[in-house]
């Protein structure tokens, strides 16, 4: 590569940058494929590239569930008593007296790949850089030499990561690579005390590579692999091999788990070749594949401030001014990091996505079904990328097996019941906490993401052989738990409202009860499954059926919502049971959102959501989490409220988003804006709340259903132009929204069957036509400030 070629970098809408070298895995520039990830991170004299793969998980033990369904009718004795500690801790201590200990797999950092070279000397605007559009990131300074660079992308294409460590250089160069497992200092307990660690590493050095294989901690097995080109070896010292490297060389990486000797041969073989390749040619395919489903759809708000480094924009942030640039930054960075942990591969991303540098990752970097997968998820079906989908419902249907056997032997019912969290090793319920045990409400949230996807595809087959069975065994296991009162209406008996107890719900120690009867979540979760299902089979042709006939029975037993003294939503339908403010889920809104059941045309429980999330914001935003905050403006989307859905995307960005603009579970400083609970001494990174900024983005700009289009249903005032280009409609089509606040102009252009079109108050429609491919184009003018509008009127 000659200087005419070495990469450049400019900012813009579709990038980020920071001014200043990352020092832990926590400020990386993050890559991937889905299946392997890569963080790079250090500095020009020591670069490093810490490996991850999704499947790297160990530890986990899945003993012989117990059968302790029969004692269900003394756990509801109980609850019916008001006798709620000793149902809070029955379902437990069944479990210890069957000696029942499972453990979770958990979810592991791969090996750091480093290359050292000796200092050239005082450098100069210095860059670290990361291209959303082609999933290329890098590092570009100048010297006395000139401008250099080095670039790096976790390929769709090949599989394998590409690292160019001298781009621009010279002359030769002399450093060393070397393999080494991540710091043990990323290995603490809870409060960061030191935990031991073991792991074996073996080193086979070839001509033109290192293979180093890693044996622990618990058993896991993983083998890096490292081929270079255009590279000259001039010997070992211990584990460091010494080369001679110019300006065309490259570094091939890969990390395979529990691969055979005949395996990782081959893949170095396949590797070789693609070193000696042509390296253009290997960017420009990693690229256009990349860009490919990034563009599928995309955001812009324009901002003379777009062009700032992440560093300037999160410092004004935290001086309290949030740049509507940085807002749009993390918009764009949560699709890209969609794409990259879950576009590719074979598993959903997990809490951390596929990036992880932690031996103890918090909640074991699992798979979480109470809210954590369902947000990382959001912006996937409208920003048209269900093959990320198909990564989530491939890892449920690998474990009915075990669903079925939680449903059977906890509660005795037939169907699913998938458990509150998992990784990949089982379906199991393993978590003996009340919150984990008697929460029943994954699988109709996970049915809600099955429906999903047809209503956003129209895919009937997918409709008929994956979702409908997936819906058909939700509904069974709640056909069997639900018990009917006196009342004649449906009761949930265990519940919980996940994960919060009731205001006063104390044990004798003062720590909250979470075991309740009647969470709301229960019936608008069934509600909403029974419903879906009714539609499915009506599409299917099979309306006139007795399983039908049924689940409209059960939709006629299910009771209504209830609204409290305040006027906000009830937690829970029980009147023994008081709402509590103080806390991050939002569980009871579901029908609100994620839901679709509550809507502007619902009156009081309209009114009576807004409420209850105000009281969130107001009350408790001491207990509230990064991901909570991105859930908060998606219900502020739903209630027509720009302004405050994006004071809550603003909190997030001010307090829990890493200089790598990774977002945290906790603020990052202590400054008492979330709850304070912390996973070891480093704040814990978790990616849900990215994607979440991605699809409150979306949300707050259109809501669709298969008969209505909301346009610009919670516009803030500050995003003065901007546009959202070919984003998918639920029932089928595409929209492109283009406004101009300050010109008082805006534009949409629908493909997709005749809706009935709903615009705010102030938003006047001039003109509507069709062209030649039956597209529709509206225009029109804002006639009052945005700030002022009314939410949802037509």
């Amino acid at each position: 590569m000659n200087a005419s070629n070495l990469p450049t970098f400019s900012p813009g809408p579709h990038s980020g940058w920071n001014e200043n070298a990352a020092i832990e895995w926590r400020d990386a520039t993050p890559l991937g494929n889905g299946r392997l990830g890569a963080l790079h991170y250090g500095g020009l004299a020591h670069d490093r590239v810490l490996l991850n793969h999704e499947a790297l998980f160990a530890g986990g033990y899945s003993p012989e569930m117990p059968h302790i369904a029969d004692e269900l009718p003394a756990l509801r004795k109980l609850l019916d008593e008001g006798n709620w500690e000793a149902a809070n801790h029955f379902y437990t201590e069944l479990w210890r007296k069957h000696s029942y200990a499972p453990s979770c797999a958990r979810y592991l950092p791969g090996p750091i790949f480093h290359w050292e070279q000796a200092s050239e000397g005082l450098f100069y605007d210095y860059r670290r850089w990361l291209n959303y559009d082609t999933g290329v990131g890098g590092v570009s300074w100048r010297n006395e030499a000139g401008k250099r660079s080095r670039r790096i992308v976790s390929s769709f294409a090949d599989d394998v990561v590409f690292f160019e460590p001298a781009c621009g250089a010279k002359s030769s160069l002399e450093g060393w690579v070397s393999f080494s497992p991540q710091t043990v200092s990323e290995n603490t307990d809870d409060d960061g005390a030191p935990l031991p660690l073991e792991i074996i590493q073996v080193n086979q050095i070839g001509a033109h590579s290192l293979v180093a294989r890693f044996c622990g901690p618990e058993e896991a097995d993983y083998t890096a692999i490292l081929v270079w080109s255009e590279a000259e070896c001039l010997g070992q010292d211990g584990d460091r091999v010494r080369l001679r490297i110019g300006a065309q060389s490259v570094f091939v990486l890969n990390l395979l788990v529990d691969a055979s000797d005949k395996t990782v041969a081959e893949e170095r073989t396949r590797m070789e070749a693609l070193a000696n390749g042509n390296t253009g040619e290997v960017f420009a395919r990693a690229s256009e594949v990349h860009r490919e489903l990034y563009q599928r759809c995309t955001f812009e708000l324009e901002q003379a401030d777009s062009v700032l480094s992440n560093d300037e924009l999160l410092l004004r942030a935290g001086r309290g001014v949030v740049p509507p640039a940085l807002v749009a930054r993390m918009v764009q960075f949560g699709r890209y990091l969609l794409i990259t942990s879950s576009a590719g591969g074979t598993l959903p991303p997990n809490l951390q996505g596929i990036w992880n540098g932690n031996f103890q990752p918090p909640w074991w970097g699992g798979f979480f079904f109470n809210e954590n997968v369902q947000l990382a998820l959001m912006p996937a079906l409208p920003g048209g990328l269900p093959e990320c989908m198909m990564r989530l419902f491939d890892l449920l249907e690998s474990k009915l097996g075990n669903f079925r056997e939680n449903a059977q032997k906890m509660f005795g019912c037939r169907g699913i019941l998938p458990p509150l969290f998992m990784t990949p090793d089982s379906g199991l319920k393993k978590n003996p906490q009340a919150h984990v045990q008697y929460w029943t409400g994954s699988g109709a949230w996970l049915a809600q993401l099955y429906f999903e996807t047809w209503r956003y595809t129209g895919d009937e087959e997918f409709l008929r052989n994956r979702a409908l069975p997936f819906m058909r065994e939700a509904a069974a296991f709640y056909e069997d738990f639900f018990v009917c009162g006196e009342d004649g209406k449906l009761h949930s008996s265990p519940s919980n409202s996940p994960e919060n107890a009731p205001a006063g719900h104390l044990d004798i120690d003062g720590n909250g009860l979470r075991v309740c009867v009647d969470a709301t979540m229960d019936f608008a979760l069934a509600r909403e499954l029974f419903s879906h299902l009714l539609t499915a089979l009506e599409v299917l042709g099979e309306a006139a059926t007795a399983e039908a006939s049924n689940w409209r029975s059960l939709l006629h037993q299910l009771p209504d919502y209830a609204i409290n003294d305040e006027g906000a939503l009830c937690e829970w339908l029980d009147p023994r049971l008081k709402d509590n403010y103080h806390h991050r889920h939002l569980s009871h809104l579901y029908p609100l959102f994620p839901g679709d059941e509550i809507t502007p045309d619902s009156g009081p429980l309209f009114e009576a959501c807004r409420i209850a999330v105000e009281k969130r914001m107001v009350i408790g935003v001491g207990s509230q989490t990064g991901w909570s905050l991105a859930h908060m403006a998606h219900v502020y989307a739903r209630l027509g409220q720009g302004q405050r859905a994006l004071e809550a995307l603003e909190l997030l960005c001010r307090f829990t988003v890493c200089p790598s603009l990774f977002t945290t579970h906790n603020d990052l400083h202590d400054m008492g804006v979330t709850m304070p609970i912390r996973k070891g001494l480093k704040p814990a990174v978790q990616t849900e709340a990215n994607q979440g900024i991605t699809s409150a983005a979306y949300a707050m700009l259109v809501f669709a259903d298969e008969k209505r289009l909301r346009l610009f249903p919670a516009l803030p005032a500050s995003w003065k132009r901007g546009r959202l280009s070919h984003l998918c409609m639920r029932g089928g089509g595409r929209l492109s929204l283009f406004w101009d606040q300050p010109g008082g102009r805006w534009s949409a252009h629908y493909e997709g069957a005749s809706r009935e079109i709903i615009l705010p108050a102030g938003f006047i429609l001039d003109g509507s036509r069709v062209d030649e491919d039956g597209n529709q184009h509206l225009s029109g003018r804002m006639e009052i400030a945005v700030a002022e509008l009314a939410a949802f009127c037509s």
